[in-house]
């Protein structure tokens, strides 16, 4: 008998199915809002809309967290090899320094967030190498601060993506905002896949928090 069968229906892991349908209606409503341009806040605004999209999926992850036992064993049991993996797709990134060449975004913006996301993306599957030749290494500190240096590198895009927004004028002068990336098709970057990343950091970091404490 499977253990997930005899297991407590209040501790049992969200399956995989729910956890993909879940997914996919997030990223069909986020699409659908940003076709509706609900990401577009006008010019010289700040990026309000965007800046809850980014915010509330991930609260609602961590409070789900705290207090969901299902979500916790779901989330402690995905496979860490595919959380790394996942934030290859952040190379991706350098596509806003090519922007910025275009004349289509702000260097303040394009640079930090572009080359911050080529740096995960690049170094991730080093991550991946390191994982599969030894696993109990994510519980190490390196695998600790490159999950954090991940966040961190979001936090400075969405940092100096609201001060180039245009609200803040001497910033960015007569020159390009970041308000294409309110618009589709930019917006879904920050509306849906931005806050999936930071997702997948945390849960990699509660797994090794985990991991920590059963040896400890």
């Amino acid at each position: 008998m499977a253990m997930q069968t005899i297991l407590h229906p209040e501790t049992r892991p969200i399956g995989l199915n729910s956890t993909l349908g879940l997914a996919a209606m997030w990223f069909v409503a986020s699409l659908v809002a940003v076709i509706a341009g609900v990401f577009d806040p006008g010019v010289g605004a700040l990026p309000l809309p965007t800046m809850v999209a980014v915010a509330l999926p991930v609260t609602l992850f961590l409070v789900g967290y705290a207090s969901s036992a299902r979500l916790r064993a779901a989330v402690l049991g995905w496979d860490p090899r595919l959380l790394v993996a996942a934030q290859a797709w952040r190379v991706l990134g350098l596509m806003f320094v090519g922007l910025y060449a275009y004349d289509a975004l702000p260097a303040l913006f394009a640079f930090p967030a572009g080359l911050g996301d080529a740096a995960v993306g690049l170094t991730a599957p080093l991550v991946l190498v390191m994982l599969l030749r030894r696993p109990e290494s994510r519980r190490e500190g390196w695998f600790v601060a490159w999950n954090w240096l991940g966040i961190l590198d979001f936090a400075g895009a969405l940092g100096t993506g609201i001060l180039a927004s245009g609200a803040l004028p001497a910033l960015v002068g007569a020159g390009p905002t970041s308000a294409p990336m309110g618009v589709w098709p930019l917006a879904l970057i920050p509306a849906f896949w931005v806050p999936v990343f930071i997702i997948l950091h945390l849960a990699a970091l509660l797994q090794a928090h985990a991991a920590r404490k059963a040896v400890a």
